[in-house]
């Protein structure tokens, strides 16, 4: 029922105020917003495609297996079908070592930082269920995100 609700929600918007006029029947807006749905995942991984080749980590491993390991395995595996809206968001920071001020002074950490979702915008966090799992002992902060049902 989940995908159904999902596919629905992404009807455009010509569309939605049809169906809210109770003109288009249920089925024909799950039809409308598979589609759709099936059109913007096509759609996102052409543009990954094309950007994967001039794609720079700059060092950052994390950000490596995002981009290199993690978006083509949701490629991949995304159903719009069998649950939809299951993505988590799964985001790790370490604290690996010195680092510098301005002043050129050496300082293990550069910020305060207690959790991950303090970086995170807060129109991005209320559609989420966000959940820390830090290790502080070895200044490793992990932060789960699941995206919350539909109102």
């Amino acid at each position: 029922m989940e995908s159904v609700i999902y596919c629905i929600a992404h009807v455009n918007v010509k569309n939605n105020s049809l169906m809210e006029a109770g003109v288009m029947p249920a089925e024909e807006a799950y039809r409308l917003g598979f589609c759709e749905v099936i059109e913007k995942t096509r759609k996102t991984q052409e543009s990954y495609n094309e950007l994967i080749g001039f794609f720079d980590s700059y060092g950052n491993r994390n950000y490596e297996d995002t981009v290199q390991k993690a978006l083509p395995g949701f490629f991949l595996y995304y159903d719009v079908k069998y649950a939809p809206t299951d993505n988590i968001i799964t985001m790790d920071y370490r604290v690996r070592g010195f680092t510098r001020d301005v002043h050129g002074r050496k300082l293990f950490r550069d910020s305060n930082m207690i959790s991950i979702q303090e970086y995170i915008d807060e129109k991005t966090l209320d559609r989420y269920d966000a959940v820390d799992v830090n290790v502080y002992q070895a200044n490793l902060y992990h932060t789960k995100m699941l995206i919350k049902e539909p109102q």
